[in-house]
């Protein structure tokens, strides 16, 4: 009778236990956000619903739902004071093509909006994460359509990718106050590293002061990136849109630049008025003059 007892209490004292095992497992995908506390820590903390983290040494609090449902909340960062920072909202799982090595590849894509410290707009826009993750891991990202704002809110940044799931190859814009586009590039991958492939420059007006283009290329000899070889186009223009000047240049990936070729010179009229020639632009070599 007494081993009945005993035997009796130990399943009880173990249905209890697993029972509240269940309900702080509930309680962790179901907390309120405005409720988690952040915790001092160096190292991710992986559960089911909360990681804490050290972003360049301030310290702050991914919550996660669990939840990657349509247009539902993925997760939540706050930082020390508790105040919101960061909020994903789950959107869809999308499948890409990868052009190296011609596999399939599904991602998550979340809808993210981050706040600056005192509350104002930084930056939204769509960041891709590999399927397989249940939570998102901060260091295999990768930005899709995004915008970050000025102190003021105001759009000053908005970026394009050329192709999914690669922070390399994007389109880049920079704007005005007054809402009209200040800079544009495109940024591409050669020879294992960033470059600029064209670039366009405005003014407040909308008028176009500079268009730049590049070509790069890499030597026999070159073995890294550092040897990659550019030569850049320059087209600057009069503010009625008339040409002004075409020139060239040429560069190392660490050096400084030359001029090289033929450079013309133009009036207000778009008449050419002199002509200034260069080394040749395709010898490898920096022999500005």
């Amino acid at each position: 009778m007494k081993h009945l007892i005993a035997f009796i209490l130990v399943i009880f004292l173990f249905s209890c236990q697993n029972s509240t095992d269940k309900k702080e497992e509930m309680s962790l995908t179901q907390l309120s956000f405005d409720t988690i506390k952040p915790v001092q820590t160096r190292e991710f903390i992986y559960t089911d619903s909360i990681i804490r983290y050290s972003d360049n040494r301030k310290e702050k609090t991914i919550i996660y739902t669990n939840n990657i449902a349509h247009n539902s909340i993925h997760y939540k960062v706050l930082n020390t004071k508790g105040n919101l920072v960061e909020i994903g909202i789950a959107k869809d799982t999308l499948l890409y093509t990868s052009p190296e090595f011609k596999e399939e590849f599904y991602q998550r894509n979340d809808y993210v909006t981050r706040y600056r410290d005192n509350g104002t707009l930084l930056q939204k826009g769509f960041i891709l994460y590999e399927d397989s993750l249940s939570y998102r891991n901060l260091k295999d990202q990768y930005w899709d359509v995004y915008c970050t704002y000025d102190s003021l809110e105001i759009l000053d940044y908005r970026q394009q990718p050329v192709r999914p799931g690669s922070n390399w190859f994007y389109i880049g814009t920079t704007y005005h106050r007054n809402g009209k586009m200040k800079l544009q590039w495109e940024q591409g991958d050669k020879f294992a590293g960033g470059v600029m492939l064209w670039l366009k420059e405005w003014d407040s007006q909308g008028r176009k002061i500079e268009e730049v283009k590049c070509e790069h290329f890499m030597p026999e000899w070159g073995n890294s990136y550092n040897h990659t070889f550019t030569v850049e186009t320059t087209i600057e223009y009069y503010p009625n849109g008339n040409i002004k000047r075409i020139g060239k240049s040429k560069a190392f990936a660490q050096s400084e630049s030359c001029p090289c070729g033929e450079e013309e010179y133009y009036n207000k009229e778009g008449k050419l008025e002199r002509t200034e020639k260069h080394p040749s632009c395709y010898n490898y070599e920096l022999d500005c003059d």
